[in-house]
């Protein structure tokens, strides 16, 4: 099976371990953490790509898979590198090894919001020394991994805030195997697994400004973002990919693990900068959809005081400067306008001033109106990459 190069997304919803019911989205905050720098000792060179055996939770426990290229701002207003395996129904979905791995790393994050705390953890692994796969929100481990982990005391990093959310992370580097099938832990009932894979064997993916890719940069970081169910046998690998989509449709256009890296240079498209700041929060992304990639998509961080943080979609046409994909705005000294749907119902203007600099604002109604007025109604927030 070849490897596949793909995009990667993460929506994380944080658990409450005795409810099951999501609280909260945070980012990770935690970059220097997610960069491991190897795998455990006595961990083999990769043969190949078929490095897994089976699902990490049983397929008919499955209602969709979301492709990489998630959205889901501000704490992740970048398409993420991973994907979401979310559970059919109630109760508590086993996760199992879905291989012989290593166990290179253990997290513990917490959450706390208006006095609720809630705490799922982390599991980063590997099959072989080249492929670290990693799995996020996994609500309870296992009682005999977690006895094998230990205590996380003096292995917390500083906490940090999102929106009026506090969030702890902790990690453990740890060595620890397991067999296929062996219990990892449960999914809450309205949880979803974060599943993702990186791979330095792969070329590095070609972001316009690499220094800047948050998660991490190294070989076992978010430049080398791969799909995770590229690793598994052809008919694993195709009852997983068949459930592939999100809002009630299937994603059909390849590839159907979705993208996480949609820059194109010398136009709007990709991936932009508030600041130097190291997580998502006050950054912007224009790029296209994670389930229907024909559905342009602005996700919107907390920087831009004429548009609130969300994701605003439309359908982009073939000419003109009305909802024009984002791939043919460039620093042509046109503002470009489109009439989204979204948390608000704004009009959104952009203008490229020059290949790395961008400018954006929103005014109220849905219409954009006199293409004449379009340059005068230009608000000035901008970005960079």
């Amino acid at each position: 099976m070849a490897i596949t190069m793909a995009g990667r997304t993460m929506v994380f919803a944080f658990l409450a371990a005795g409810a099951g019911a999501a609280l909260a989205c945070g980012g990770r905050g935690d970059s220097s953490a997610l960069a491991i720098t190897g795998p455990p000792s006595g961990v083999s060179a990769c043969l190949g790509s078929t490095l897994l055996t089976q699902s990490p939770i049983v397929p008919s426990a499955i209602l969709e898979i979301a492709p990489l290229g998630n959205l889901n701002p501000p704490g992740h207003v970048f398409p993420s590198d991973h994907i979401y395996f979310y559970q059919a129904g109630g109760g508590r979905a086993a996760v199992v090894a879905p291989g012989s791995i290593t166990i290179a790393q253990v997290g513990q994050q917490t959450q706390v919001t208006g006095g609720q705390t809630s705490t799922d953890y982390i599991v980063k692994f590997f099959a072989c020394a080249d492929v670290m796969f990693y799995f996020y929100h996994v609500v309870l481990l296992a009682p005999d991994l977690l006895a094998d982990v230990g205590s996380f005391a003096g292995a917390c990093n500083p906490s940090y805030v999102i929106g009026t959310s506090t969030y702890t992370q902790c990690y453990k580097d740890v060595n620890i195997k397991r067999t296929a099938g062996a219990a990892i832990g449960t999914l809450g009932a309205t949880g979803a697994l974060d599943f993702g894979a990186y791979d330095r064997r792969v070329p590095t993916l070609a972001y316009v400004n690499a220094s800047r890719t948050l998660g991490g940069s190294g070989e076992f970081g978010a430049n080398h973002t791969v799909c995770p169910i590229d690793y598994f046998p052809a008919a694993v690998a195709g009852t997983l990919g068949a459930l592939f989509g999100g809002r009630g449709a299937l994603r059909t256009v390849a590839p159907v693990c979705g993208a996480v890296m949609q820059d194109q240079a010398g136009t709007a498209q990709g991936r932009w900068y508030f600041d130097a700041t190291e997580s998502e929060g006050p950054h912007l992304a224009l790029v296209h959809d994670n389930v229907n990639p024909g559905v342009g998509a602005f996700s919107v961080g907390a920087s831009i005081p004429t548009l609130p943080v969300g994701v605003y979609t439309f359908t982009p046409v073939a000419t003109g400067r009305m909802n024009a994909d984002f791939s043919r705005v460039t620093a042509d000294g046109n503002v470009y306008c489109y009439q989204v749907t979204g948390p608000s119902v704004p009009h959104i203007y952009v203008k490229l001033t020059d290949a790395s600099t961008l400018m954006i604002g929103a005014a109220a109604g849905a219409s954009c109106g006199d293409p004449a007025a379009w340059s005068a109604s230009l608000a000035a927030t901008q970005f960079t990459r």
